[in-house]
């Protein structure tokens, strides 16, 4: 059975959107593990953390005067 005809018949089977959905993540389960998922999720966190932080340093280790309250300038 190749690709198409198995997201068909799960589309008839289950029924639309929902049914070609719960396939495509059936078949992605067996691919990624909950490991790796884990590992991503938390590169994708820390990324976001990492670039928050880099908008209030200046080079290596000079933070910006507005981004301390003890160093704002009033």
């Amino acid at each position: 059975m190749n690709h198409a005809t198995a997201s068909e018949a799960a589309v008839a089977t289950t029924g639309g959107f929902r049914g070609l959905w719960n396939w495509l993540a059936d078949r992605l389960k067996n691919l990624i593990n909950h490991t790796t998922l884990a590992l991503i999720d938390r590169f994708a966190i820390a990324a976001t953390f990492f670039y928050s932080g880099r908008t209030k340093v200046d080079g290596f280790l000079t933070v910006h005067d507005g981004s301390h309250p003890d160093l704002r300038l009033s």
